[in-house]
């Protein structure tokens, strides 16, 4: 059972990088509807707004809260992420608010864990509204991708991607569900679920900026091509039989090993999509949301690592 802090960290660190990711799915998905679709687009910046407002209640209690890892690991925020928004706000005439954003630049630059006991109660309520929203998200996602199959509505976004959403937002209500329990989802059985999904994740992350390059004269092909193809063999093998053997030392350096080059080349890509550098057809914001979930990822295989 986690004691009081250990509850009240683990669910701010995932508020601060999963509020965000959700927020962002949905300008993702109001950007590819065109205008004829006004209700969807409405209702996509509506759990836009909705999940600001998470982010911003979730980031007002997490002062002394959170540990330094979570802070100094680029997941919450990057270098890019400011940019990245006022770009892609730029390029859509859809506007994002940066403040929240400029909140947690500074936030993360300066994180000192000093629990305050009250905090558990806050903590709490903000958990259950957050499942709440985000089950509201994944129905949405779900009446949307019905209507894409169908052809009912056009979108501008692979429908694996949105079903790569909706796997998502479930992993966040998987996690949070777990918290309220007072359960750690970072224990042996927890490690090995998300060990599975985020090698899902990072190949089909892979595969989609391949999708998005320019294929005449990008460099950048292979690479993706190559992490893609060692995803696939982590996730075929998180699967499999050989899933208990896992932490292995010589499998959890080969991981690691991916996944430090897969941060690397997406931070790349970012860096490199907010100087015009290549051509793709996606957003920056697109990018810098993809860096932050496998430097998220690198993250807690770092720290599984030293659970063993």
């Amino acid at each position: 059972m986690l004691s009081k802090p250990e509850y009240a960290r683990l669910s701010l660190e995932a508020h601060l990088f999963f509020a965000r990711i959700m927020k962002e799915h949905s300008f993702f998905i109001e950007t590819a509807l065109t205008a004829k679709y006004k209700n969807n687009k409405e209702k996509a910046r509506f759990f836009m707004l909705k999940f600001d407002r998470l982010l911003a209640e979730a980031l007002a209690v997490s002062a002394g809260a959170i540990g330094p890892d979570a802070g100094a690991a680029d997941e919450i925020v990057t270098p890019h992420t400011l940019n990245a928004e006022l770009s892609s706000s730029f390029f859509t005439g859809i506007p994002v608010n940066t403040e929240i954003t400029q909140r947690e630049i500074a936030f993360t630059r300066n994180i000192k864990m000093t629990f305050l006991p009250k905090i558990e109660e806050k903590v709490y309520v903000i958990n259950q509204n957050a499942i709440i929203l985000t089950a509201a998200l994944v129905n949405y996602k779900k009446k949307l991708l019905i209507d894409v199959l169908a052809s009912r509505v056009y979108l501008s976004m692979y429908p694996s991607l949105l079903i790569h959403m909706i796997e998502e937002a479930k992993q966040y209500i998987g996690i949070l569900q777990m918290l309220q329990k007072y359960e750690n989802p970072n224990e042996y059985c927890g490690i090995l679920e998300q060990e599975r999904f985020w090698n899902d994740i990072m190949y089909e992350h892979m595969e989609y900026v391949r999708g998005s390059l320019d294929p005449i004269g990008c460099e950048m092909l292979e690479t993706c091509d190559t992490l893609a193809r060692e995803f696939r063999i982590n996730a075929q093998r998180a699967k499999s039989d050989e899933a208990q053997e896992i932490f292995e030392d010589e499998f959890a350096k080969r991981s690691l090993d991916l996944l430090r080059e897969t941060k690397d080349f997406m931070g790349k890509w970012t860096e490199e999509l907010l100087k015009s550098k290549i051509q793709a057809l996606v957003l920056p914001i697109v990018a810098d949301h993809t860096f932050r979930e496998a430097n998220h990822y690198y993250r807690l295989l770092r720290a599984f690592e030293k659970m063993k």
